[in-house]
């Protein structure tokens, strides 16, 4: 078992950005053998700190509702895990703007880009896959496999109605999307794995771990999209968070 927190070896085996020092606080998912939890982590790492480097990381149970405590929520008002503290003390809880911060404060890298023309190609492909695939995708998981567990955290965002057909939209129309985009690439901008890459692989594994034969899983019709997916979980990274055994 690695010294290092999961998620650093998941991205940086995706992304292989360099060791860097990172802010001093970050609120993190409890670092035990639950894969999920790992490949959660993952998505907000873009930099892996020295051996020099130390870095506060205080776990907080999501299952156990630890996020949505009063506590919690005077710290980070959306309840969202991760979370960085800043120097300054600013609280920022949103995944890829963490990336996003991390790689302009210690980048650049692959992840997001080392000029401005590959930075606006995976600021492309990261709304184009939200809209198409992470949107619906996410609709469909709260609403439908995991309806009892978000109804007892956030019951005023409940639409179980809609599950189906969000469902539908993700797995069909934002599949087919991918899949046409991704003949003849191995990521979405090419050689280069990106956030855009990295946010749709951990929503897709995470989906079908938690969800397991809800309807996730990529249909072998859309061959690119499946040589994609064969290609991120070929990384280092990918390997890292799910091992192949599993």
């Amino acid at each position: 078992m690695s010294s290092s927190p999961p998620g650093w070896i998941a991205l940086k085996g995706l992304c292989r950005d360099d060791r860097r020092r990172l802010p001093p606080v970050q609120y993190c998912t409890p670092a035990s053998g639950c894969r999920e939890r790992k490949l959660c982590r993952s998505r907000a790492h873009t930099a892996r700190p020295s051996r020099s480097a130390r870095q506060a990381q205080v776990t907080v149970d999501v299952f156990g509702g630890e996020n949505r405590t009063p506590e919690f929520l005077a710290k980070n008002p959306a309840g969202t895990v991760p979370a960085l503290v800043l120097e300054d003390g600013t609280i920022v809880g949103e995944t890829m703007a963490i990336c996003q911060y991390l790689d302009e404060k210690f980048g650049p890298s692959d992840a997001v880009g080392k000029t401005p023309e590959d930075r606006i190609l995976t600021r492309q492909w990261l709304g184009r896959i939200d809209e198409h695939c992470n949107g619906p995708l996410t609709l469909a998981f709260r609403n439908g496999p995991m309806l009892d567990f978000f109804t007892g955290r956030v019951p005023d965002e409940m639409m179980p109605d809609a599950a189906p057909g969000a469902l539908k939209v993700g797995t069909e129309h934002g599949f087919a999307f991918c899949d046409k985009h991704l003949e003849g690439k191995k990521f979405f901008c090419g050689d280069r794995c990106t956030l855009a890459d990295i946010r749709l692989f951990c929503n897709y594994k995470f989906f079908n771990k938690m969800a397991g034969a809800a309807g996730f899983t990529i249909d072998p019709k859309y061959k690119n999209l499946c040589a994609w997916l064969a290609n991120c979980e070929a990384t280092a990274g990918g390997k890292a968070a799910f091992p192949p055994a599993e």
